[in-house]
């Protein structure tokens, strides 16, 4: 019979098949003023989280009819909800900024940058009306929910 030797280094199932983890390190309790930040910064995101939404509406309703880069009434529509996905963006900018939440605040910093990214790439688009411009404007939408994804993970528990 050939049975193969596991090795040293591999680790053992133990009963049941579950690989055994090293258990998770307490949390520390938060401070008050980590508790206030966080507590702004779930405001906040709700609001840009809007502010998105009604940005996307206004672009599937481009994917189903091109001409409306044509449509003044259209392009202040989708002008307003840019301008409120940038304030909101920059409404994560929260201070002051608590040290144990300094690594979230870099990443809101990286939302505002792809926000405001976002705003000139839409501006270049709407002068060259440019429906398929438009549409790539959804990359930086993904990088800005890339960037609060990763900020969840941040967050003390």
């Amino acid at each position: 019979m050939n049975r193969k030797r596991q090795s040293a280094t591999r680790r053992r199932k133990a009963p049941g098949g579950k690989v055994p983890t090293a258990p998770a390190p307490p949390s520390l309790p938060l401070d008050a003023a980590t508790v206030v930040y966080l507590t702004r910064l779930a405001e906040a995101l709700t609001e840009l989280g809007s502010a998105q939404q009604a940005w996307t509406l206004q672009h599937e309703r481009l994917n189903q009819d091109a001409a409306l880069l044509e449509d003044a009434g259209w392009r202040a529509g989708a002008q307003q909800t840019m301008n409120a996905i940038v304030t909101a963006a920059a409404n994560l900018q929260i201070a002051p900024l608590p040290e144990r939440a300094a690594p979230i605040g870099e990443l809101m910093q990286e939302v505002s940058g792809h926000a405001q990214a976002m705003q000139a790439d839409y501006a270049a688009a709407l002068l060259q009306g440019d429906a398929a411009a438009m549409r790539s404007l959804k990359n930086h939408s993904a990088k800005i929910f890339s960037c609060i994804r990763r900020a969840q993970k941040l967050v003390p528990r």
